[in-house]
C-alpha cells in the first residue's frame, strides 16, 4: 500500500501533510527511476507552490537531473511540455479544486501520462534514502523555451473561428488565468475575464468550477454568448 501517493499524486495541507521534505524526496527519487532525469516542473498560483517547486527542483538537481522550469502552468501544459521537450518526467504542483491551503504533486511519465502505480511504488522506495551527485555533476535548472507554444497549440486544436463571440471566463485565480483568455482572444473572441489574476490566497474561493454562480450572473448581465469556469 502506498504511503505517499493517492489516487491523483501526493496531496495534503502544505507545510503540514505536504512538506518541502516530501517534494525534495520526490524530485530526488525521479533520478533513481531514470539516471540524469530531465523533469518538467510547473505549478499553480497557490502561495505554497513556490516553496514546493524549489524543494522539488533541489531534489532533482541534487540527484544529477535537469529541471525544465515552467513557472505557472495548467496541469495539461506540463504534460504537453514533457512530450515537446522529450523529458523523462513532469511534475505539476497543484491541488486542483481544493482550498488554497492544500497543494499536491502530480507526476507524469515520458508520454505525458500519469505515472503508473509500479513506478510510484519504486519512487517511494527511495524517499528515505537520497542520492547526491558530486559537486561537478549536479543538475541545472533551465526555463522552458517558448511557453507561448502551449497557447498556439490550444488555438490550433480549435477548427472554428470565435470571431464575433463573447465569453465570460472564470479562471478561479489559478493557472488557467495566464492562458485561457489568450487562447480565446487568439481565436477572435471577446473575453470578459473573472478571477484571472494570480492571488494564490484566493484560489477556488467562491469562484471557478465549484462556484459557477458568478460566471452565470456575468453572462446574464453582459449578454455574453457563453461562459466557462476553470
Amino acid at each position: 500500500m502506498s504511503k505517499y501517493f493517492g489516487t491523483d499524486g501526493i496531496r495534503g495541507v502544505a507545510g503540514e501533510e505536504l512538506t518541502a521534505r516530501t517534494a525534495f524526496a520526490l524530485g530526488n527519487s525521479l533520478c533513481r527511476l531514470k539516471s540524469k532525469a530531465r523533469v518538467v516542473v510547473g505549478q499553480d498560483t497557490r502561495t505554497s507552490s513556490d516553496m514546493l517547486a524549489l524543494a522539488l527542483s533541489a531534489g532533482v538537481t541534487a540527484g544529477g537531473g535537469e529541471v525544465l522550469a515552467g513557472g505557472v502552468l495548467p496541469t495539461a501544459a506540463v504534460a504537453y511540455f514533457v512530450r515537446k521537450e522529450n523529458a523523462d518526467f513532469g511534475v505539476v504542483i497543484s491541488a486542483s479544486h481544493n482550498p488554497p491551503e492544500f497543494n499536491g504533486l502530480k507526476v507524469f511519465d515520458a508520454a505525458g501520462c500519469k505515472l503508473g502505480e509500479k513506478q510510484e511504488e519504486r519512487a517511494e522506495h527511495w524517499f528515505e534514502e537520497y542520492a547526491f551527485a558530486s559537486a561537478l555533476h549536479c543538475g541545472r535548472v533551465k526555463p522552458i523555451p517558448r511557453r507561448e507554444d502551449y497557447t498556439d497549440y490550444l488555438a490550433r486544436c480549435c477548427e472554428t473561428s470565435l470571431e464575433g463571440k463573447t465569453f465570460v471566463l472564470d479562471c478561479a485565480n489559478g493557472a488557467a488565468g495566464s492562458f485561457a483568455p489568450r487562447v480565446f482572444r487568439k481565436l477572435g473572441a471577446k473575453v470578459i475575464p473573472l478571477n484571472c489574476g494570480r492571488d494564490g490566497r484566493r484560489v477556488n474561493e467562491r469562484c471557478g468550477a465549484l462556484h459557477p454562480e458568478g460566471m452565470c450572473r456575468a453572462v446574464a448581465e453582459t449578454g455574453a454568448d457563453a461562459g466557462f469556469c476553470y
